[in-house]
């Protein structure tokens, strides 16, 4: 994961020049959300009056486009590289961070138990048969994600350190919430990669917990909420599974690309050659890149004198890691 950094006022311009009317038509459906005080999906024809309907649900799909381009065809959650626009639209799902509609309550036993040492004093928010019904068309609250993440994974839930502000105008008035995960689109969160680092394949708290316990919380949180790491259990019958395993793959391909680079410039004899592989090094691990995140955090433990062996060793490792998955003839 990493942070698509941009103002609110850039990113309204950006709509405008998208779609000059829809500001005006998310003003009108959020005006109608606050009068019902409830999330409203469709405006239904009144025959006694002549009244047309009005459909609200899916007008975020209009702007796609923006988000698409903002997060360089990435899911804001796992990093994986989507399809662009002009065939892939449908792969990327417009995301709403805090809920719209309802509340879950992602708490379950089954996490308090895979989370056996969550702090109690941190809080756990309950579900809400409401959600934030004034937020379903507020571009600050939207993000482009895969379907596993969005659909599968993030659904309506919305863990908070406090009681959810089911009814604040905006995301930066319901900050008090405290949100366990990290969102990271706009300038409201902190930048994603000063919260969550990578150690090879695996996404870990990039703060001690007795330094700073919450952002550490934050980190583990979004982790096992997205099962960025967690092995997912099977369906009934099926085969033993590794989780996700596209993620782990496409990690290993990209720390696998990085440090052949790294390794080659290292021995490189010729300018032409330290050219092209501090150009490759430099694509990697730009931000339009896939697994951004993870390629820098090993650009990091290999730059570092006294980190080089740890690198040396988790390149070992990817290495056998992908041998093993890989078909043999």
């Amino acid at each position: 994961m990493i942070s698509y950094r941009i103002s609110e006022q850039d990113l309204l311009d950006k709509i405008d020049a998208h779609d000059p009317g829809w500001r005006a038509k998310a003003k009108f459906a959020t005006d109608t959300c606050a009068a019902a005080g409830e999330y409203v999906a469709e405006i239904p024809k009144n025959p006694a009056t002549g009244a047309k309907g009005r459909k609200l649900e899916g007008l975020w799909s209009d702007i796609k486009d923006v988000f698409m381009d903002l997060q360089f065809d990435k899911c804001c959650y796992c990093e994986r590289k989507l399809a662009s626009k002009k065939f892939g639209k449908i792969e990327h799902d417009i995301e709403h961070f805090r809920p719209k509609s309802r509340v879950k309550n992602w708490f379950t036993a089954e996490v308090k138990q895979e989370l056996p040492d969550w702090p109690a004093a941190l809080g756990q928010s309950g579900a809400k048969t409401k959600g934030y019904y004034l937020l379903p068309f507020e571009p600050l609250n939207y993000a482009t994600s895969c379907k596993e993440c969005n659909s599968t994974l993030k659904s309506d839930y919305f863990p908070c350190g406090s009681d959810p502000v089911l009814d604040s105008a905006s995301p930066s008035a319901a900050a008090a919430e405290q949100p366990w995960l990290i969102f990271p689109v706009g300038e409201l969160d902190e930048p994603a990669e000063s919260l969550i680092k990578f150690e090879g394949l695996l996404a870990q708290p990039a703060h001690d917990e007795t330094a700073d316990k919450r952002r550490y919380w934050r980190a583990r949180v979004t982790i096992r909420f997205f099962q960025l790491n967690i092995p997912s259990k099977p369906e009934a019958g099926a085969a033993p599974s590794q989780g996700r395993e596209n993620l782990y793959r496409e990690r290993a391909e990209a720390i696998s690309s990085i440090a052949y680079a790294l390794d080659s410039l290292e021995n490189a004899t010729t300018a032409a050659r330290r050219a092209r592989d501090e150009k490759k090094i430099k694509r990697l691990i730009a931000a339009d890149s896939p697994h951004t995140n993870c390629s820098r955090s090993f650009l990091k433990l290999w730059s570092d004198s006294a980190t080089r062996s740890q690198a040396l060793k988790l390149w070992d490792d990817v290495e056998e890691y992908l041998d093993s998955i890989g078909r043999t003839e």
